[in-house]
């Protein structure tokens, strides 16, 4: 595993948060002579930590895998707004009282609410 990478074009040193850790706390480290070398070689030097990386995929709980999570934002308000601008008619007078149905769990005997709402 990577614990550092230099870019001589930016002058950057990226760090990993377990490279910056050993070399915080522990002076005699080899983490924290390479640090301090580079701060010797390079004084203009820019470092930055790492920080986590984006997954490229989302795995629900049950194992399906999408691109992205489809039920992010996705909160009850939304859900809401975004029945008030489906056309007036059968259709959304059937959608809003399913929903109201589920959301406030008159017909539900299962712990999630939200679950049942959002499938």
């Amino acid at each position: 595993m990577e614990k550092y990478k230099y870019d001589f074009t930016t002058n950057t040193l990226t760090i990993t948060k377990a490279f910056s850790d050993k070399a915080e706390t522990d002076p005699k480290s080899a983490e924290y002579k390479t640090l301090m070398r580079f701060r010797k070689d390079f004084p203009n030097l820019t470092i930055v930590r790492k920080s986590h990386r984006s997954p490229k995929k989302y795995q629900t709980k049950s194992g399906e895998v999408y691109n992205c999570n489809q039920y992010k934002n996705l909160t009850y308000e939304n859900m809401e707004r975004f029945m008030d601008v489906l056309p007036e008619g059968k259709e959304k007078e059937q959608v809003k009282e399913a929903y109201e149905f589920l959301r406030y769990g008159t017909g539900l005997v299962q712990t999630s609410v939200y679950k049942a709402v959002r499938e």
